[in-house]
């Protein structure tokens, strides 16, 4: 997000703050166009008079600018990904028996803990802890879908506007944003990588590829998908080869959505709506702390009542068709959960 210039934590002249007309700063402004979006690049000329600050060789501000456009390319294609990834032609290619909400969610929670700014040693970022060639494979997915002419109607054609490819670098620099922006975008990057590999029309699912997903129940398929995502896409074609820690993913995946089954059928009996997500990440979180290990779920009977008095608290006060919202669920838990 760009810094707020109207802050008043920010001294300026209007507030007060010091003046110094010796110090004069030339701002230029060029325009950069991408995905058919017109950006402002703010680049900071040189200050006079007091000496203070070194000049900067022509390498070195070469060097800034060019990394200043690749992280605002890398931002504005986040930003299409995400575009795309919400328009009715992508949501319509989800099977949803297969990429069920529990799957989903208890993927990225296995992933990640749920978490958008997420790290691993491996350079995977983000709440699907997606690695730089899923990037590039989600792109490449994109380009595919928008040259499919399969008579839909126009609502279900791809629009993506981005590249047909990018390099690794590039999605170094997109996986920079997933893990400093809101999750919806390691969400969207995961989910599309999910998609491509089993998507019906997809390039993993057809010559000379063979598709090994129809036909199959949706638990096998989200088995196959879970391989594929750990040990590589290759490995859909052979699960049977799957390396020890792709298996054990595969059963941890599964033993989260059994859990998040059992917190939905909780909210419900305390008279809470089971759709609570949000809840559900933070209750999984707490459950997992040290002192609760030994009875989990008895720490999700005490979050669960936390909430109900928080909700009855909210009817009372605006009525019965008003539900606590993620901020209101999030101030109720300890603020490193």
């Amino acid at each position: 997000m760009p810094e707020n210039l109207n802050n008043p934590s920010r001294p300026g002249k209007e507030e007060g703050g010091p003046s110094n007309p010796e110090r004069r700063i030339f701002i230029k402004k060029g325009a950069e166009a991408l995905l058919g979006a017109a950006v402002a690049l703010y680049l900071p000329g040189e200050a006079f008079g007091s000496g203070s600050r070194k000049k900067k060789g022509p390498e070195k501000k070469s060097a800034e600018k060019k990394n200043k456009l690749e992280r605002i390319r890398a931002e504005v294609l986040a930003e299409e990904i995400l575009r795309v990834y919400n328009s009715p032609a992508i949501s319509c290619r989800f099977d949803s028996d297969v990429f069920a909400k529990n799957f989903v969610i208890a993927q990225q929670y296995e992933e990640s803990r749920y978490r958008a700014d997420a790290e691993s040693d491996a350079e995977a970022v983000g709440v699907y802890q997606v690695k730089p060639e899923a990037i590039c494979e989600v792109i490449k997915f994109l380009s595919f879908l928008r040259g499919l002419t399969d008579g839909a109607e126009e609502k279900y054609r791809c629009d993506y506007q981005g590249p047909d490819m990018i390099t690794e670098t590039q999605a170094e620099a997109i996986g920079d944003v997933l893990k400093k922006k809101k999750s919806d975008y390691g969400r969207a990057v995961g989910k599309l990588y999910l998609l491509a590999m089993h998507d019906k029309n997809s390039a993993f699912n057809n010559s000379p590829n063979r598709d090994v997903f129809r036909g199959k129940s949706p638990e096998e398929q989200q088995d196959l998908l879970l391989v594929a995502y750990h040990d590589g896409p290759s490995m859909r074609l052979r699960p049977e080869r799957a390396s020890r820690f792709g298996k054990e993913y595969v059963v941890a995946v599964h033993r989260r959505i059994k859990i998040i089954e059992n917190l939905r059928k909780k909210l419900a009996r305390a008279g809470l709506s089971e759709d609570l997500d949000y809840a559900i990440i933070k209750i999984m979180r707490e459950m997992e702390r040290k002192e609760n290990r030994k009875d989990p779920y008895a720490a999700a009977d005490r979050w669960i009542v936390i909430l109900r008095r928080a909700q009855l608290a909210k009817w009372k006060k605006e009525g019965k068709d008003r539900f606590l919202e993620e901020a209101e669920i999030k101030s109720l838990f300890p603020a490193n959960n």
